[in-house]
C-alpha cells in the first residue's frame, strides 16, 4: 500500500466501501488499485490531458465508482463534472454544452441513451458503470461515440500513478467539481477548487477535536454525489477512515437500506425525513406513554445539538431503538 495512504492527512482511506446494490465489498488495497488504474485508463484511450483542461461529466446515481471515478479525477487533473440524475434533457443539454464534455462516465444504460438523444457534438467517450447492454448501446451510438464498460478502462490501464503523484494531486489538484444549481432556470456551473472542500473538511475537524469520525462511524449515501453538501459529507466520512455505504436505488426502500446498513450519518432531504418522523408517529400514536417518552428523547437530543456536545441519553436511546 503505498505511504500516502497510511501518511495522509486525511488518514488512510476507507478500511471498506460497503454497498447495498451488490457490488460487494472494496478495501483501501483494491480502492487505491481502482483509482490509480481507470485514471491511467482515461489519459490512454480518452484522449484527455492532465494539465486542468479536460472535463468529464459523471452521470447517474451514488455507486462505489461514482465515487471512484470522481478519486481518478484528481489523479492526473481532470475536472470532473458531476450531472444531477434528475435533471431535465434541456438543462443536461446546457451542462454538457457549457462544460464542453467529450468523456462521459454513467452509471446505467438509461442515463447513456439520454445523452445520445441530446446528440452532443463534442462528445466522443461513453463510459457505462453498469454493462448490461452494452452491445446495443454501441450500435446506438454510431461511429462518432465510443462506448466502453468500465472495466474495460481499468484493462487498458498503461501505467500507475506514483504514490507521489497522487498525494500531490490530492493536496493542490483535486478535481474542480463543476457544481451545478437549477433552482431558477438552467444551472449554473461554478467551480469548487481543492482549497475550498479541504478548508471546510478541516474547519470541521478542528472544531469537533478530529473526532467526528472514526473507522467506526458508517455514512448512508442517499443525496446525490452530484450535490456538494453529500461530496463534502463523503470526503469528511473517508478522513476518519469511515465507511460508505450506498442505498439500493429504490427511494421506497431507502428506510429499508438505512435498517441494513445502521448509519451513524445519514444526509436527506426534507422530505424523506418527514415521511420518516410521520411513520415513526404512526407506530407510537395508540400509546401515550410511548408518545411521551418519544417526545421527550427527541427533546432531550435536540437539546445536545444546540450545545454541541453530545454525551448520549443511554437509557432513552435504548427506548428510542427499541
Amino acid at each position: 500500500m503505498p505511504s500516502f495512504f497510511s501518511s495522509s492527512p486525511f488518514g488512510k482511506f476507507s478500511d471498506v466501501i460497503p454497498s447495498l446494490d451488490n457490488d460487494g465489498y472494496l478495501y483501501d488495497e483494491a480502492v487505491y488499485e481502482r483509482v490509480c488504474e481507470f485514471a491511467s485508463g482515461l489519459l490512454g484511450v480518452c484522449s484527455v490531458k492532465a494539465n486542468g483542461t479536460s472535463f468529464l461529466g459523471i452521470y447517474g446515481r451514488n455507486t462505489q465508482d461514482w465515487v471512484i471515478s470522481e478519486l481518478a479525477c484528481c489523479c492526473y487533473n481532470f475536472v470532473a463534472v458531476p450531472l444531477y440524475d434528475t435533471l431535465g434533457l434541456e438543462a443536461l443539454r446546457h451542462i454538457c454544452t457549457h462544460a464542453e464534455l467529450s468523456v462521459c462516465i454513467c452509471v446505467t444504460v438509461d442515463r447513456a441513451r439520454n445523452l445520445l438523444q441530446l446528440q452532443l457534438p463534442l462528445l466522443k467517450h461513453i463510459i457505462l458503470i453498469s454493462p448490461e447492454e452494452i452491445d446495443a448501446l454501441r450500435a446506438d451510438a454510431g461511429p462518432a461515440i465510443q462506448v466502453h464498460s468500465f472495466d474495460d478502462i481499468l484493462a487498458l490501464c498503461t501505467h500507475g500513478v506514483s504514490s507521489e503523484a497522487f498525494a500531490r494531486c490530492m493536496r493542490l489538484l483535486y478535481p474542480e467539481a463543476d457544481v451545478v444549481s437549477a433552482t431558477l432556470g438552467l444551472p449554473k456551473g461554478v467551480i469548487v477548487t481543492n482549497k475550498m472542500l479541504i478548508a471546510t473538511v478541516t474547519g470541521c475537524m478542528i472544531h469537533s477535536d478530529l473526532r467526528l469520525f472514526t473507522s467506526q462511524d458508517v455514512h448512508l449515501s442517499y443525496l446525490p454525489l452530484a450535490h456538494i453538501f453529500e461530496q463534502f459529507a463523503t470526503m469528511l466520512v473517508l478522513s476518519g477512515r469511515g465507511r460508505i455505504g450506498f442505498y439500493a436505488g429504490d427511494l421506497t426502500q431507502l428506510q429499508q437500506d438505512a435498517f441494513m446498513l445502521q448509519p451513524t450519518l445519514f444526509i436527506a432531504v426534507p422530505r424523506v425525513l418527514a415521511r420518516i418522523k410521520q411513520k415513526v408517529y404512526r407506530q407510537v400514536s395508540g400509546s401515550k406513554f410511548k408518545l411521551s417518552l418519544l417526545n421527550t428523547a427527541i427533546n432531550r437530543k435536540l437539546k445536545e445539538v444546540d450545545r454541541l456536545c453530545p454525551p448520549p441519553f443511554y437509557v432513552l436511546s435504548s427506548f428510542m431503538h427499541a
